[in-house]
């Protein structure tokens, strides 16, 4: 019945040797499922002074708990835990550790159709036309948003408000470890986080008396989800409740294979000596240590032992006894049926009348919690799946379907039954090292709920046993680790304070980086390998050349003619605090940056600019030709009401041409995607065309962004007038005139969901710089490169001379005085000027014709007139209602006399004239990546196609490819830091450390 991965088969040969003890002391964990796998890995994690032996023990065949998969006709699907929330970090994180692929389940998708059955016919039910054209479903998602709001109204809202609260709160879980205490109790755990209280009241209690939902709302819609996710009514306690809504938002995902592979995986690379098919029947504590003795007879002696299975229903016997809170748990039934659901059960003509998840009410006489389609082959072949408190007979099953080819049955102990007010195990059983991670489920059952609580265990264990404070963790992305502090250097520019540590590291570690060149390359193959420019190109060229080679070292040498890495990407200070000066935002799906911020342990943050509550005011010279509301409060729901009287604002305006854009960006957006296909299926591509047809991108580059959105998406006039000319002038400088691909990439990044790195982006390449074995050269501008045969001989204005054998160029050659002998021929392009100005200060309501600065909206932007002096102006940060530090974008710098028209008050102003990126037409012409036939790279041929920080560390990995394959003659290794990379290879899930 269960789908027995092969993957494991293979890992029972590692799993079958003895674990080195390392200090002599043995961890035995007591269950392999997300959170005995998750202590196991924290212990190794944290620990950088001990190596004790671990040991898991598992009572079924296979790892992973209650995450498992069910085989129905030759498909898996998720039996137990099968959806995770966007914002749980320790499951993002092992994805990207472990080199596993995210998905996005069906249920999850905007057009899937839902009704609410009460027994007698569907008192909700929403749209289910499924259609193979994304634009279309988005069509229907919006209707069906619609419906729901004119059932619901605003408490739609409030709920929302209340469950990102919620969520809020628990992200303090993800702070660094300097700043997070070790829990003794999950009460302390609970009350630090603010959540505590939830768990003293039911659900429903909760959203009644404190959020004040609509009664429907709670007796419809609340009650299905609590339901569906945990089998129990609105009656559940409230903290549990709260996890359950927001596992019914946007954004969750799964495990492409089933999520048990983050257990599998992380087992693998933590040093673990599993045994399968045994359970443990009895912990005894003889003083020293505990002898667990197992069902086979087989007795082990441990110094600290892991409970990680639910003691609810267990036969483990313990001496002395221990003392833990009676509860239940909440056996729930899935049921799979392949087959055919039949229409005249739900009083429906036709199959394709009955909505993808039929969810039920409260009502103890219906039969099942939900139905949901999990596949379908075809009209009359769909695989199901049935949630129920009760076994589904056949009998019942044969009236709800009238096609049953297969049919699956599982029934789960499978989380708490919740009941307020919460009672909770103790972490620590025994008062000695006996430790429980479940007694977190009384607060919530969830995968990540389990990983939390696995972390705190894992560093209970390391202060308490090893005497020893955990170590700040690399791997959790949220987590802030003191010593990644930075410092100004120069008036303008902040030079991380990292950087001057790394002086010392570099000059340590390479003593010849020097002004001299006459030293033996010390590279394992004796090849140097040059780089020019320390920004996200350069930086990323040398991180995969590193992560992508096991069999070859070459020595890395990066020259920056400035004093500072980065390249674009640079902070300016103003008024004492930083701001991106540069490159500024990332999308959500950039996943090379997304993955370089867990690997260097950076911490994300939402740009204010990037915030749904942020009024858009667009100005043609006269007024303010669109101007959303700009009420901004601290009440988060009060926000989301303004955000959603905003978006009818511009769907009244647009239409569905929003829409439409909407589908537009995505299709891009899911062809950009193909380069993250792993390196056994992904050419290495020896031109930018190449590179781009292979995606099916290349058309784009062809034609401008007006004449695609005209001709092929037909978008309204007035909203390429307005909204797309505004967002592809913020972006780039230029009118909707720019050639289509670098058009689509800018639209996308007006999107949601967008992020920066905490502290400034440059960290970036400041950090793939710092673990990439570089001999960094600061303030050292190359001026000519010159092919000598068996090298190039690179010289800088310094006079000094540098020989390598590949030398990679990280940095537009457009206004470069680099000479290249022989010439070098790359098309002529001009780059697009920008000119940043930050103002601390305040703006003058009297210039936009307004009577208070209150009534200026938060972001300026013009529409395309040669006549408006700026592109745009925005709040960067609002210290009071008198003071505020902007931005300024223009074409032109903006004079004294204007920006004084412009603010009422300028107390700092600082000015930068950036070449910022290409000045796009279409048809683009593409500099080749090999500048001479042979090891001359150019990581900046791409930015043609578009110019962003993915872009360039995309077309960086490809150019590090290109030098292993060329160079060395080798293909490039699985790359393990690629979130959507499949390796083939089982070195893969060893490779980060």
């Amino acid at each position: 019945m269960f789908l027995f991965p092969l993957k494991i088969f293979s890992l029972l040969a590692l799993f079958s040797f003895t674990a080195a003890g390392g200090d002599g002391a043995t961890v035995c964990i007591i269950g392999s499922g997300i959170g005995g796998s998750s202590v196991a890995h924290f212990l190794r994690r944290y620990s950088t002074n001990h190596h004790p032996k671990i040991l898991i023990f598992e009572r079924q065949a296979v790892v992973g708990g209650r995450i498992a998969s069910v085989t129905i006709g030759g498909e898996a699907f998720e039996a137990g835990a099968s959806i995770l929330h966007p914002k749980n970090y320790h499951a993002w994180n092992y994805t990207n550790l472990l080199n596993l692929t995210r998905k996005r389940p069906s249920s999850s998708e905007g057009s899937f159709s839902l009704g609410i059955w009460d027994g007698d016919g569907f008192v909700v039910k929403t749209q289910n036309l499924k259609s193979s054209w994304g634009i279309v479903n988005k069509i229907v998602s919006f209707y069906n948003g619609i419906y729901l709001f004119m059932r619901y109204g605003f408490s739609l809202v409030k709920m929302e408000g209340f469950v990102d609260e919620t969520v809020n709160k628990f992200l303090k879980y993800y702070e660094g470890v300097e700043t997070r205490p070790v829990f003794g109790s999950a009460e302390e755990m609970l009350k630090w986080a603010g959540l505590f209280n939830l768990t003293r009241k039911s659900l429903k209690e909760e959203l009644v008396v404190g959020v004040k939902l609509a009664p429907l709302l709670i007796k419809e819609l609340v009650t299905v989800i609590t339901r569906v996710n945990y089998g129990q009514s609105v009656d559940i306690s409230g903290l549990a409740g709260a996890v359950s809504l927001a596992g019914s938002g946007r954004g969750v995902w799964a495990v492409e294979g089933g999520n048990w592979q983050m257990a599998a995986g992380l087992i693998n690379i933590s040093d673990v000596e599993v045994h399968l098919h045994e359970e443990i029947d009895s912990i005894s504590y003889l003083g020293a240590y505990y002898e667990l003795k197992s069902t086979k007879g087989n007795a082990y002696s441990c110094e600290v032992t892991v409970v990680a299975t639910p003691l609810d229903e267990s036969s483990i016997q313990f001496s002395p006894p221990v003392s833990v809170p009676q509860r239940q748990l909440q056996h729930t039934h899935a049921t799979f049926v392949r087959g055919l659901v039949n229409p005249v059960y739900f009083g429906v003509k036709a199959v394709s009348e009955i909505p993808e998840l039929v969810a039920t009410i409260e009502d103890p006489h219906l039969p099942f919690t939900s139905i949901s389609i999990l596949k379908c082959h075809n009209e009359t072949d769909m695989t199901y799946k049935i949630f129920s408190r009760q076994a589904m007979t056949d009998a019942l099953l044969d009236s709800i379907f009238s096609v049953r080819n297969e049919t699956v049955r599982i029934n789960w102990g499978a989380y708490p039954n919740y009941k307020a007010p919460e009672k909770f195990a103790p972490f620590i059983l025994d008062g000695q090292h006996l430790y429980y991670v479940n007694a977190f489920e009384n607060a919530a059952s969830t995968v990540e709920t389990s990983a939390v609580a696995a972390e705190n265990i894992a560093r209970l264990i390391l202060s308490r046993f090893f005497d020893k404070n955990s170590s700040c963790p690399s791997g959790i992305e949220r987590t802030s680790c003191s010593g990644a502090e930075r410092e100004k250097i120069e008036k303008m520019f902040m030079l991380p304070l990292k950087i001057l540590s790394l002086l010392a590291f570099f000059c340590l570690t390479f003593p010849h980086i020097s002004s001299s060149s006459t030293t033996t390359p010390a590279g394992g193959d004796d090849a140097t390998v040059c780089i020019i420019g320390s920004g996200i190109g350069g930086s990323s060229v040398a991180h995969f050349l590193r992560r992508y080679s096991t069999n070859h070292h070459p020595k890395i040498l990066i020259f920056e003619r400035h004093a500072v890495v980065g390249g674009r990407m640079a902070t300016v200070t103003i008024g004492g605090d930083a701001f991106e000066a540069g490159a500024s935002v990332l999308h959500p799906k950039n996943f090379h940056a997304s993955n370089y911020t867990n690997l260097l342990n950076l911490t994300g943050k939402i740009p204010s600019s990037s915030e749904s509550s942020i009024s858009l005011g667009i100005w043609d010279g006269n007024g303010f030709v669109v101007k959303t509301l700009n009420v901004n409060s601290n009440w988060g729901i009060v926000n989301k009401i303004v955000s959603f009287f905003n978006g009818i604002y511009l769907f009244m305006r647009y239409g569905f041409s929003l829409v439409k854009m909407e589908g537009f960006v995505d299709e891009i957006l899911n062809k950009f995607l193909k380069y993250y296909e792993g390196v056994e299926t992904r050419p290495v591509f020896e031109s930018v065309e190449e590179m781009l047809k292979w995606a099916g991108l290349f058309n784009l580059t062809g034609k401008s962004l007006k004449e695609e959105l005209v001709d092929g998406v037909k978008l309204a006039p007035l909203l390429i007038k307005e909204l797309v000319t505004v967002i592809t002038r913020i972006n780039y400088g230029q009118s909707v005139n720019i050639s289509g691909l670098a058009g689509a990439v800018s639209l996308a990044g007006s999107g949601g969901g967008l992020w920066a790195v905490e502290g400034g982006n440059w960290q970036m390449a400041a950090g793939l710089i710092n673990i990439s074995d570089v001999e960094l050269h600061l303030h050292e501008e190359i001026d000519s490169i010159s092919y000598l045969g068996a090298y190039y001989e690179l010289k800088s204005t310094k006079g000094n001379a540098y020989s390598c054998e590949v030398t990679v160029v990280a940095t537009p050659l457009d206004e470069s005085s680099i000479q290249f002998s022989p010439l070098v021929s790359v098309p002529m392009r001009q780059l697009q000027h920008t000119h940043a100005t930050f103002v601390r200060g305040l703006v003058n309501p009297v210039y936009f014709g307004l009577k208070a600065v209150s009534e200026i909206p938060e972001l300026v932007a013009t529409i395309e007139d040669p006549h408006l002096p700026f592109t745009s102006i925005s709040i960067l940060k609002y210290y009071s209602e008198t003071d505020m530090t902007y931005k300024v974008f223009s074409r032109q710098a903006m004079t004294d006399a204007l920006l004084d028209s412009i603010f009422s008050v300028r107390k700092e102003t600082v000015r930068i004239n950036w070449g910022a990126y290409p000045h796009y037409k279409a048809p683009e012409k593409f500099a080749p990546f090999i500048l001479d036939g042979k090891h001359l790279y150019y990581v900046n041929a791409f930015e043609n196609a578009a110019s962003t920080m993915e872009t360039s560390a995309v077309a960086a990995e490809n150019i590090a490819r290109l030098i292993l394959s060329r160079f060395f003659g080798k293909d490039s290794s699985c790359a393990s830091d690629l979130k959507r990379t499949s390796c083939s290879k089982a070195e893969a899930l060893h490779s980060d450390t």
